[in-house]
């Protein structure tokens, strides 16, 4: 959800709920923070906080990621932005974005 999540380990494809920890005090809200702190520290501007958190969220839902061992190698991913700004994402970006998951 947008204030807070629930994460549920899922192994050998299934998932196991009774391993999962209680719900954290972090959901969109925060992950799209994080992406507009990536995005920002790229150079790119917003004209209003409108624009700002449209772009996070298309990043977010489009190129952030987690470490897998299973998941081959991420690749650098150019994003176009609603306003016609693009942004290129190396692997460490896209990790980035989802670590304070798991902090």
């Amino acid at each position: 959800g947008a204030r807070a999540a629930r994460a549920v380990p899922v192994v050998d494809g299934r998932a196991v709920p009774h391993a999962a920890r209680a719900a954290a005090r972090l959901g969109g809200d925060a992950l799209d923070a994080r992406v507009g702190q990536v995005l920002t520290a790229k150079g790119l501007r917003f004209s209003s906080k409108k624009s700002f958190f449209a772009a996070a969220r298309k990043v977010k839902e489009t190129a952030a990621a987690v470490q897998s061992e299973r998941r081959p190698q991420l690749s650098l991913l150019t994003v176009e932005l609603e306003d016609g700004q693009s942004v290129s994402l190396t692997t460490e970006d896209r990790l980035r974005i989802g670590e304070q998951l798991f902090d």
